[in-house]
């Protein structure tokens, strides 16, 4: 959250000095004691503080400048994997669930936090926070499944040449092809799969059937479909959809059912032939052919990130 400060500057005199940080240096390293530093200079511009608690706020600061250091790294070990860019939250529970994590040498249960000494193993394999982060654009083919690793070769690994640790954004089926997003910023990974956000997705789909003008109006007032993961009976979100020609439609969803567009042309007897994702959010499938990946950067990425909040001038 970007916050402004007004306050009047104070005048110091010899009976009113700035406050002394001097321990505050010898016990911090950046880039610690750079955002100290900062607050400090905000609290000493700010006639709301006196110079008495100023010092106090100081004598806090360095006398707890160890436990401040480590208390950044006291998170949960979800929001850690995922911070790390390893999996979302929802994966990383899952991976806890199972017994396949360890934080500190000890089995992770929810809720287990890790601390800044602590090394994080998942399946044997340490994972590190990520130092840059990075989001690129993958087509995928048809034929492939969205998952990093596969025993048979159809993971979508084969693609990325990159050294950084990518993880894909979602899923999008193996008779599908289309857009996908790869990052190892775990909460821009969150931020974009989260069903509140009511992020949009675009879709070019092709059917075995003549599309008509009651059939689109159908499927954008919503469908009732059957939730795979609760075997509840649901109706989808509202859509828009556009014809783009006599067998061909676009689709802009803001879910992500399992299979959503095939079962919501089932509903009224279309097979769809071919799927494609061309759009996620700002994102498109422009200058990539299957198979090719190209890295975000710039004013593109800039956008996508203060769609979901995490751009350089979001209030979130």
């Amino acid at each position: 959250m970007t916050c402004s400060f007004y306050a009047p500057e104070r005048s110091r005199t010899s009976a009113n000095p700035a406050p002394e940080t001097g321990a505050l240096s010898t016990e911090l390293q950046a880039p610690e004691k750079r955002y100290f530093k900062t607050a400090l200079n905000i609290i000493y511009h700010n006639p709301l503080f006196s110079n008495q608690k100023i010092n106090i706020l100081i004598s806090g600061f360095t006398s707890r400048a160890v436990s401040a250091k480590i208390s950044y790294m006291d998170e949960r070990i979800n929001k850690f994997l995922s911070g790390a860019g390893f999996c979302s939250r929802r994966e990383a529970d899952r991976l806890v669930a199972e017994g396949r994590v360890t934080v500190g040498g000890e089995i992770a249960v929810p809720g287990t936090k890790v601390k800044d000494k602590d090394k994080v193993l998942v399946d044997g394999r340490e994972v590190a926070c990520a130092a840059e982060r990075r989001v690129f654009a993958l087509y995928k083919p048809a034929g492939y499944i969205s998952s990093l690793s596969d025993s048979q070769g159809e993971g979508i690994s084969c693609f990325i040449h990159e050294k950084t640790r990518l993880y894909p954004v979602g899923r999008l089926d193996k008779d599908s092809e289309g857009l996908m997003l790869l990052t190892n910023d775990g909460a821009l990974m969150n931020e974009i799969l989260k069903a509140s956000g009511g992020h949009e997705k675009e879709y070019l789909v092709s059917v075995d059937k003549r599309v008509t003008a009651r059939f689109l109006k159908a499927m954008e007032r919503g469908v009732p479909v059957t939730n795979g993961a609760t075997g509840q009976k649901i109706t989808t979100a509202p859509c828009r959809t556009e014809q783009t020609g006599e067998y061909e439609f676009k689709i802009t969803l803001t879910q992500g059912l399992n299979r959503q567009i095939r079962r919501m042309c089932g509903c009224f007897g279309y097979k769809v032939v071919k799927l494609r994702r061309i759009r996620i959010m700002n994102i498109t499938l422009e200058g990539l052919s299957p198979g090719q990946m190209r890295e975000l950067l710039g004013a593109e990425l800039e956008r996508l990130r203060g769609m979901t909040g995490h751009g350089q001038n979001s209030e979130n």
